[in-house]
């Protein structure tokens, strides 16, 4: 006779039951970091040059591109990616400063919901 039979879930079904966090419509993007930024360049010129791959060989050019790349040729790209940053926390600092978030926050921590991330200065 069979007994009742129950399969453990998979990695993919215990990763999908979690519940996700939504991202506010109104917030900032995040900072891009220089290889994304490399990586945004290398595909202008790829558009330019009519010469766009499929996304699978152009990933493998660009990242392929990147590790030959010398550390002098980096730094323009670094220095884009800081920018990026600030400009990123200048956007989050202005964002959290708004009335209604800090209220959303508040009634977030009051909830018992999970630590926000960023909790701005008060």
């Amino acid at each position: 006779m069979m007994k009742n039979y129950q399969q453990e879930p998979t990695k993919r079904q215990k990763r999908s039951t979690r519940a996700r966090r939504r991202k506010e419509p109104a917030a900032p993007k995040r900072p891009c970091s220089a290889y994304n930024m490399f990586f945004k360049e290398m595909r202008a010129n790829m558009a330019d040059n009519e010469e766009l791959p499929g996304l699978t060989s152009m990933v493998t050019r660009v990242s392929t591109a990147w590790k030959e790349l010398p550390q002098e040729g980096r730094v323009k790209y670094e220095l884009l990616a800081q920018e990026d940053s600030v400009r990123y926390r200048r956007e989050m600092d202005a964002y959290h400063e708004e009335p209604g978030v800090r209220l959303q926050q508040q009634h977030q921590l009051e909830k018992g919901s999970e630590q926000l991330k960023y909790l701005p200065k008060v």
